[in-house]
């Protein structure tokens, strides 16, 4: 009984897992792409690069927990120099801070999702374990 509960658990967080941390953002799709400004275009742009990047992270934070969360405190991701290539010093300014703080936030954010959805897990696995443990009794 003890095996079936674990497996059935598995392929449970297997089944769903994927889901979550692959569904389509439907941010991406209504949020329009042209910008007034190099602040939101730089918005725009770390939240389309997070979206490639949540994996990454959220696997970060189920794999090291709080050491996750904390790299992506640590960790600065580069602005593409594609996209700053012939523009004004103020542009590359405004729009690196812009770039970095959003793309940061979304960091963090991946992250603590990853380190919170290992918790829970783990805290299943132990209170199931110990439910069967109590059945057995």
């Amino acid at each position: 009984m003890k095996k079936f509960v674990v497996v059935f658990l598995i392929i449970i967080i297997a089944g769903i897992a994927p889901v979550y941390v692959l569904a389509d953002d439907a941010s991406l799709k209504t949020r329009p792409y042209a910008a007034r400004n190099a602040c939101e275009m730089a918005k725009n742009e770390a939240h389309f690069d997070q979206a490639n990047n949540f994996c990454f992270w959220f696997t970060c934070g189920c794999i090291l927990g709080p050491l996750g969360w904390l790299a992506g405190v640590i960790v600065v991701t580069p602005v593409p120099v594609s996209r700053l290539a012939g523009k004004s010093s103020d542009y590359v300014m405004n729009y690196s801070n812009c770039f970095i703080e959003e793309l940061r936030t979304y960091q963090l954010a991946s992250a603590a999702t990853g380190c919170v959805f290992s918790v829970l897990f783990y805290v299943g696995i132990y209170f199931a374990v110990d439910f069967l443990n109590f059945m057995k009794r």
